[in-house]
């Protein structure tokens, strides 16, 4: 989550976060014994072993724009529905997603040059 204001003003932070959280994805998914070890270490579960089970039914995923505000919002009302408290009594409007087109322009490029 992001500030838009902020994210005007610093589209090479938002594009390095990004990128890096994509990679954290990747190689969450990938390096399932590195990753499980990570979690033991850094108190998410107990031992490895319980995360490197676990860990390829978490369904980890990186989504962005309009993927992103589609499930995004698909799993609020679901909350929703269930307690409308869940999530603070009401549904987001669209300024809550990060999807401004000339936004995410900018930060995309910024990832694309930061890869170069």
């Amino acid at each position: 989550m992001v500030r838009t204001e902020y994210a005007k003003q610093n589209p090479d932070v938002i594009a390095a976060f990004l990128t890096d959280y994509q990679k954290s994805v990747k190689a969450a998914n990938e390096d399932i014994d590195g990753t499980a070890a990570l979690c033991e270490e850094v108190g998410v579960v107990a031992k490895a072993a319980i995360a490197k089970k676990a860990l390829p039914k978490c369904n980890i995923v990186y989504r962005n724009g309009q993927e992103m505000k589609k499930d995004i919002s698909a799993y609020l009302q679901v909350l929703y529905d269930a307690s409308p408290a869940a999530v603070g009594g009401k549904l987001p409007d669209d300024n809550f997603y990060y999807t401004e087109p000339s936004v995410l322009r900018k930060v995309m490029a910024a990832i694309r040059n930061s890869a170069k």
